[in-house]
């Protein structure tokens, strides 16, 4: 079930798949991937999700990004909790439960 606001732009060539909540005034840009099997993924309000960043769920954790967020190209967020306000930079990986900010 996907549950994305209809504020939030998604860029051709983006893919999201299985259990997604984006919240309102986000957006996923060109070839973003947000992918659920197990667990799910919920985004705040005013997030990027930016060029080929990877959003993935743990085996038992889901992938939590807050409000005001920027995940920028590259990054990797996989079943890590990121708090309000935070940039997770170029490249950067952040796995199985982190917590950031």
């Amino acid at each position: 079930m996907q549950n994305i606001d209809p504020s939030v732009w998604i860029a051709p060539g983006a893919q999201l798949y299985g259990s997604i909540t984006i919240g309102p005034h986000s957006s996923i840009w060109p070839n973003a991937v947000i992918r659920c099997e197990s667990q799910d993924v919920r985004s705040g309000a005013k997030t990027t999700v930016q060029d080929f960043a990877m959003i993935h769920v743990g085996f038992e954790e889901p992938t939590v990004i807050g409000d005001f967020c920027s995940i920028t190209h590259r990054a990797t967020v996989r079943g890590a909790t990121v708090g309000d306000h935070c940039l997770i930079g170029i490249g950067a990986t952040l796995m199985d439960g982190s917590v950031i900010g």
